[in-house]
């Protein structure tokens, strides 16, 4: 059993239609949490790597209700969507995604903390949680009431785009012991985490879990092995941290 929780970001469709829910299934052996990104024309949070793979993926076919439910059906883990608000809460398309069951959690960068607490009250009779995001400059009081109000938290490690390097980690001890003081929070680091080495510092720290996403995609560009591995990696170092 891991130490740790392992959440990995895969993009819905890419590379392609055809080959992406096989290649999720593969991941299944070392991934805790699946998080999926819905494809979007402007993921203004991401950095280049995960905006590419956006940009290919709807050059391309983009993934309909039918994937959606064949990747449902593939996993038989956590899955969690990460979207825009534009593409997933304006049209309505996440009451279908609930309605459905083609989600366990939502996490939404782009709404506010009001937005994402009004969700959660309107998602909790269909067993979808929204995702709390905190980040090393959010004040105490915010802190105690996204805690307060959220099963799950994302810890963004940095600010600005995802895949950033060259940034030092802040002081995160007091932010970490301020929201693990409320019972049952699952506290997951995201955010320019790229090796096992990392993420076992992460997990000492107190954190939960970690999410990897750029590193994965990275990795899969260069090919499906590399990214394979970089999963069992990552897992059995938090597997042997026990």
């Amino acid at each position: 059993m891991s130490r740790g929780l392992l959440a990995g970001y895969f993009l819905a469709g890419y590379p392609n239609i055809s080959s992406s829910i096989a290649l999720i299934k593969k991941s299944v052996p070392g991934v805790d949490i699946f998080e999926i990104g819905y494809p979007s024309r402007d993921p203004f949070f991401e950095g280049d790597v995960i905006r590419q793979a956006h940009k290919k993926v709807l050059e391309k076919e983009a993934p309909d209700i039918i994937y959606w439910k064949k990747l449902r059906a593939a996993i038989d883990k956590p899955l969690w969507i990460m979207a825009y608000k534009n593409d997933f809460i304006r049209n309505g398309l996440y009451r279908t995604f609930a309605a459905e069951k083609l989600m366990d959690s939502l996490v939404l960068p782009d709404c506010s903390d009001e937005e994402r607490l009004d969700l959660q009250k309107e998602l909790a009779a269909l067993n979808v949680e929204v995702i709390g995001f905190v980040n090393g400059k959010t004040p105490p009081e915010q802190l105690d009431k996204i805690a307060s109000n959220h099963k799950t938290i994302y810890f963004q490690l940095y600010l600005g785009k995802t895949g950033s390097t060259g940034k030092k980690e802040q002081r995160l001890s007091a932010h970490i012991n301020a929201i693990k003081a409320h019972p049952g929070v699952r506290l997951l680091a995201g955010f320019g985490i790229d090796s096992a080495e990392k993420s076992c510092s992460l997990i000492d720290q107190g954190f939960d879990g970690v999410i990897i996403g750029t590193a994965l995609l990275k990795a899969l560009r260069e090919s499906e092995g590399n990214m394979l591995r970089l999963i069992r990696d990552i897992s059995c170092a938090l597997t042997r941290q026990q």
